[in-house]
Parts: structure tokens; sequence; C-alpha cells
């Protein structure tokens, strides 16, 4: 297998606390930011942190998501489920360990809001109910002051990733969209490319359906044939179910890479095979597992 060098993205500086009511195993969270930037496309702030991942325990990510009026001052926005309305925010909750991942959706709640785009900075504070599936939330006197933006780039990108995905999904995924980024280090994961592609279907056809296949590939890699596993540094995947809110992250399984993009410019192709098995918690103890065969990648900027 190949084995690339990595470098060591520095992170941005700051903290984030928040008390965390309604769950059995975690009850706070303390940790630092780890992405702070302006999507440009969406015209909306993206800010999250990450308690550090310890093996064999839980731990928990919170994202928000703003929109982008300039510098604020002391600006409360309300905290909804509609992804991307006007004037309002989004947030979520993640509770995961290395193998599991379980997202909850914010469904309502305000974050006050202070940020200098000039100076890098914000300055949040926040409470806000969060769902998956049954299971119900609520995270409380939260509050993150964030320095220093995190590099970000994005592209649509043409071609399309394609794969046979059985069990508790089966499905012929052929991508509709698709785009390349590049992320800084998040928890446990070097700085990488972010392979995401979508197909869907959307209310109100009888039968919706909202897939996602992403792709996770560290800094100076390399074309090879690489492991997928639960800890991997190199190379990680996930399917969700959007309609479900339900995420596989990849246990066992093999991508082959025939080329790479530049990680700094995402110019040149992006191309592979694939093969892997998932495995997703619901929040009842209940394991879904999936297979992905037949997995294609042919993406370029």
């Amino acid at each position: 297998m190949n084995k690339p060098n990595h470098s060591k993205a520095k992170l941005i500086s700051g903290t984030c606390t928040a008390v965390v009511e309604g769950d059995a195993d975690l009850k706070r969270f303390e940790g630092p930011p780890i992405h702070f930037y302006l999507d440009e496309d969406r015209n909306r702030w993206f800010i999250s942190a990450l308690t550090e991942p310890v093996p064999f325990e839980y731990h928990q990510q919170i994202e928000l998501i703003l929109p982008n009026e300039g510098h604020v001052i002391e600006k409360t926005y309300e905290i909804v489920k509609e992804w991307g309305a006007q004037g309002k925010a989004n947030a979520s909750w993640v509770k995961r360990t290395s193998h599991t991942f379980q997202p909850y959706t914010a469904s309502g709640g305000s974050v006050k809001v202070t940020l200098d785009p000039a100076k890098e900075t914000v300055h949040l504070i926040f409470n806000f109910k969060a769902e998956h599936g049954t299971r119900v939330v609520t995270l409380t006197k939260g509050d993150m002051k964030v320095k220093g933006t995190t590099k970000r780039r994005m592209t649509n990108a043409t071609g399309s990733v394609t794969c046979d995905i059985s069990d508790a999904i089966n499905r012929n995924y052929r991508s509709m969209e698709t785009a390349l980024t590049t992320q800084p280090a998040s928890g446990s994961f070097p700085a990488h490319i972010s392979v995401w592609s979508r197909e869907f279907v959307p209310a109100p056809d009888p039968n919706p359906f909202d897939y996602r296949v992403v792709f996770n590939f560290a800094e100076a890699l390399v074309p090879g044939t690489y492991n997928f596993s639960p800890d991997n540094r190199q190379v990680r995947a996930f399917v969700f179910d959007l309609n479900r809110n339900v995420a596989w992250p990849s246990d066992s399984g093999t991508i082959t890479l025939t080329s790479m993009p530049n990680f700094e410019t995402l110019e040149g192709p992006l191309s592979g095979v694939y093969h892997f098995t998932g495995t997703a918690t619901l929040t009842d103890g209940t394991k879904l597992r999936i297979e992905v065969k037949n997995g294609k990648l042919n993406i370029e900027k």
C-alpha cells in the first residue's frame, strides 16, 4: 500500500462549550473549533468544533451555518430546520465514534453572533434542539469563540461517482451532482481533498430520495491502492441517506486511485475504482449494513 507524506495543518484558535441534555452518554461539549470559513457559492459562514477523539469512546461535533451579512455585532438569528432559509441559521450536533456516526439536525433555537470578517473573529452564543429519528437532544449555554479562518477551496466538478449499493440500501447509484473541496485537518484526519456527490429525487415525487457518496483523500496522497478502515488516515468513504438521516462510514474495502488532482488548485483528474462495506448504528442500537460494489470515480474540475 502507498504511504504518503502528510503536512500538519495549523488549526484555528478558540474554544467551544455547551451543555448537552437528553443524551444517555454525553452531558457536556468542550473542544476546539476546527472550521471557520465562508462558502462563497452559498454566501454562508460555516463554523464547527470537535471534542477530542478518544479511542473506543464517543466524541462530538457542533456545526453552525450563518448567513453572510458582513460585520455584525450581537445579532440574533433564529435556528431553523429548513436548509439555507434567508436570514436564518442552521445547526447540527453529531455523536460519533471511530466507526459510528449519528447526526442530529437542529429543528429550532437561536444564535447570537458577533462576527468580524476583517479580523477573522467570531463569537457565538447559542442554544438549539436537534433530532435524530425519534431521539431529541438540546444544547444549552453554548459559547464558541474563534480566531482565524480555515483555508477551503471548492469547485463544482464534472464527471461522475457510480456504484452498486446493497443490503440496507438497494440502488445503482449514479451521481447527479459532484464537487471537489479542500478541507483542513479535522479530528484524527489530516488536511484532505473531499469528493462530494449526490443523487436525488425531491418531493412531491411519490418516492423521494436523497443519497450522497463522499470520499476524503489525505493531502499528498498519490495514485495507488489503499484500504478503508474506521481509523484510516489516508482514505475514508461515507454513504448518506438524507431522507432517513442515516450515515454509513466505511468499515473495510479498498480503493485504487489512478490519478489525483493538485491539492492547492484542484487541477487535474481524480479517478479510481473502489468497493467497501459500512455499518450505521441507529439510536435504538439497531445496526444497518451496506455493501458498495463496482464503484468508479471519474471527477475533474
